[in-house]
């Protein structure tokens, strides 16, 4: 066992499971803007294979962190962040408030696939470890 030094209770520290959420936010924040904002007129249906490229990224985000046993990190960031891209995007085009239905399905649908995946991958990645 190694001994870790006594924090001072004046010094800053952050779980890095807050690091590891908050760079999935981020990140996936960043992938809405590059494959659904990018070049695209927004009064415009998202193409198919936009959709496609945002899913195939973000799987190859939230995988890997799950892989090495983030997944609660990711389960927590990710549809959130979807939500707010959604909510943000959708909230300038919708004058009823009809995309309010479209942001909740974002967020619910998000969060049940990854919610549904992430623990299997992270069991397959603690089990790949032993």
């Amino acid at each position: 066992m190694i001994a870790c030094p006594a924090r001072s209770e004046s010094s800053w520290f952050i779980p890095a499971d807050l690091v590891v959420a908050f760079a999935c936010f981020v990140a996936t924040l960043l992938t809405w803007a590059a494959w659904m904002r990018w070049g695209v007129d927004l009064d415009v249906d998202y193409p198919a294979g936009r959709v496609v490229g945002l899913a195939l990224t973000l799987a190859l985000i939230g995988l890997p962190l799950a892989w090495l046993n983030w997944a609660g990190s990711v389960i927590v960031a990710m549809p959130p962040a979807l939500a707010v891209s959604a909510f943000y995007d959708w909230q300038a085009q919708d004058e009823s408030g009809l995309f309010v239905v479209g942001v909740l399905l974002v967020l619910i649908g998000s969060l049940a696939v990854t919610a549904l995946i992430t623990p299997f991958v992270a069991a397959a990645g603690r089990r790949q470890r032993r």
